[in-house]
């Protein structure tokens, strides 16, 4: 059983081309070293291609560029193994948000309020006395009217959704970023 506190860390930067398999190749060294714990970057399921992790899309799945659950379990049979223990370095608040990828993200850009019950921090707040339980995002490189009258917002029907939403800022209608709430648009 690995040491309850870390005596010695190796931080480890997962992406696509270091996976969880490409971790667990180098724990026997690790070993040796006197490594007591694998430091891992974030692995939770994070935007596509992503070299860092950190931009979070879905909290409650490994990230299938990394190896996905199987690999998850090889690393961590290969850990246990070794005796070595497991850090994640996990940030809860880091999310991408830049790319409609994220279902949590676009939630509570419709509802303000996200709809999933497991998610309640969200923290809204009255951001001005007109706008009560608005989500301000600092986004737009303008005031919203000038970004409106410019024809940098654009409000677009999903039919299969049922649902609209505002569009900002992007050349190509297939690369355009989910920025605004309905209730802005």
């Amino acid at each position: 059983m690995p040491a309850a506190i870390p005596i010695a860390t190796y931080r480890v930067q997962l992406t696509a081309n270091f996976d969880f398999d490409a971790a667990a190749s180098i724990v026997p060294y690790l070993k040796a070293l006197g490594i007591t714990h694998l430091y891992a970057s974030p692995f939770m399921k994070s935007r596509k291609g992503s070299p860092h992790g950190y931009d979070i899309v879905d909290h409650a799945q490994i990230n299938p560029e990394l190896g996905g659950d199987a690999g998850f379990e090889r690393l961590s049979r290969t850990l246990k193994q070794h005796d070595l223990g497991l850090i994640l370095d996990f940030v809860p608040n880091h999310v991408g948000v830049h790319f409609a990828d994220n279902p949590w993200w676009l939630d509570v850009l419709e509802w303000v309020r996200p709809r999933r019950t497991r998610y309640r921090s969200t923290s809204t707040g009255t951001c001005c006395r007109t706008a009560p339980w608005r989500v301000l995002l600092p986004i737009i490189g303008s005031s919203y009217g000038q970004a409106l009258e410019k024809g940098e917002i654009e409000l677009r029907y999903d039919a299969d959704e049922g649902s609209f939403s505002a569009w900002y800022f992007r050349t190509s209608p297939a690369d355009r970023t989910r920025a605004l709430p309905r209730d802005f648009a």
